[in-house]
């Protein structure tokens, strides 16, 4: 804390920070502090290497749900990564709105504003492509998802553009 007191835009001593949170089990101190060190130096490798290790413990409360965000979108871009530990984060992020969507008469309609908000949302997109999201409503709903979209293909409706 001294170190941060003397200087608060060290990458390192956040990320110093964050490990010591990370070894205390206090992770959204551990979160908070990793990604203040990633956003003062994108090329921390020790800050991402933290990241990828409390990435699964990350539960997302009002106190840290910005930083849960944003470790979300950065370790959605790592490579390096298992994707499948951001299942959780996935699920955390987005289950209201698919809950949301899937309560609609059809999941595809111009007024079903939860599932233009997943729609519009890169994260989710992205995440579809790269995780298998193991929870029974995700899959209900992807279901939905595919058969709405066959009936109107099917009927020649157009899909809305939104």
């Amino acid at each position: 804390m001294k170190s941060l007191d003397l200087d608060h835009q060290s990458s390192t001593c956040q990320m110093n920070l964050g490990s010591i949170y990370r070894d205390l089990g206090e992770t959204d101190e551990a979160l908070k502090a990793t990604i203040k060190a990633i956003e003062l130096d994108e090329g921390n490798i020790e800050a991402l290497q933290n990241l990828k290790s409390i990435a699964s413990d990350i539960k997302i409360n009002t106190f840290n749900r910005d930083y849960a965000k944003k470790a979300y979108e950065v370790l959605l871009n790592c490579n390096d990564f298992s994707h499948h530990k951001l299942c959780q984060l996935f699920v955390q992020e987005h289950l209201n709105d698919i809950e949301k969507a899937t309560n609609a008469d059809s999941i595809i309609s111009d007024n079903n504003q939860a599932f233009d908000r997943l729609a519009s949302d890169w994260r989710f997109r992205k995440s579809l492509t790269i995780l298998i999201p193991p929870h029974q409503k995700i899959e209900e709903f992807l279901t939905r998802l595919r058969k709405d979209f066959l009936i109107q293909t099917k009927s020649d409706c157009p899909i809305p553009s939104s």
